[in-house]
């Protein structure tokens, strides 16, 4: 419950993936992108991202570790509208369980991380 409380409270858009790379769950700051729960919730993280945005060499699992794995790059994003918006992106990917990952993104559209 705290953690719902304090992901709600942040200002940055925040998108959570499962192991498949599918958005679980995002915070109303996710609305300054146009984008909705309604809309989001259950959609391939990679329709979300510019093409040229796709990495297929990218990890999607961390080693077999308890640390996570933290990653900083520029994104372009499609905002709700259908347009495209750069963003930094702040990805934290985790082991959830033996059974998979979890990832969770924090996008900010007004800064960049490189």
């Amino acid at each position: 419950m705290l953690a719902h409380h304090m992901l709600e409270a942040t200002s940055d858009p925040v998108v959570v993936l499962n192991a498949d790379q599918r958005v679980v769950l995002l915070n109303r700051a996710a609305s300054s992108l146009g984008w909705t729960r309604h809309a989001v919730i259950g959609c391939e993280w990679s329709d979300l991202l510019h093409p040229d945005d796709h990495r297929p060499d990218a990890p999607v699992s961390p080693p077999d570790t308890d640390a996570p794995i933290v990653t900083r790059c520029d994104v372009t994003l499609r905002r709700g509208n259908g347009t495209w918006q750069r963003a930094a992106m702040v990805s934290y990917a985790g082991r959830v369980d033996r059974h998979g990952v979890v990832s969770v993104l924090v996008l900010m559209p007004h800064r960049f991380a490189c």
